[in-house]
């Protein structure tokens, strides 16, 4: 109720392009590495989790929980780096990867779990102490 995300503000992104200034300051205001450096910072998460995957035996499910994430950049990336084999597998390895991977956002901001949504993300209630 007190907090930045929780009194319902969301990073409308954009700012660059000409979408207005409002835009751009507001997504000026607080921005994180993941959306600075898109898409090629989630390139080398996912290249990571692939190497956590294969560690563990091509565990299936591999499920990936991150805990706030905002307007879900990172998460976006991520899945769009197994869905298109963007680190360039072998085919059989990727379909196997891609049928294995799963990605939930866990979000205690409504408005944030609704932007999130709205991008086709997993993206649960809660928080690290739920």
């Amino acid at each position: 109720e007190w907090g930045y995300y929780s009194k319902g503000h969301v990073l409308l992104g954009g700012g660059k392009g000409g979408q207005g200034q409002e835009q751009t300051q507001q997504f000026a205001h607080f921005t994180t590495y993941p959306m600075a450096l898109s898409p090629h910072f989630a390139r080398v998460f996912c290249r990571l989790l692939f190497i956590m995957w294969v560690q563990l035996h091509e565990r299936a499910p591999f499920r990936v929980v991150e805990m706030g994430a905002g307007s879900g950049q990172l998460a976006y990336d991520t899945q769009q780096c197994v869905r298109t084999n963007a680190l360039g597998l072998a085919p059989a390895v990727w379909r196997r990867w891609a049928a294995a991977f799963e990605y939930t956002i866990m979000e205690r901001s409504p408005a944030l779990r609704k932007r999130q949504q709205s991008r086709g993300l997993r993206s649960v209630a809660g928080d690290a102490q739920s």
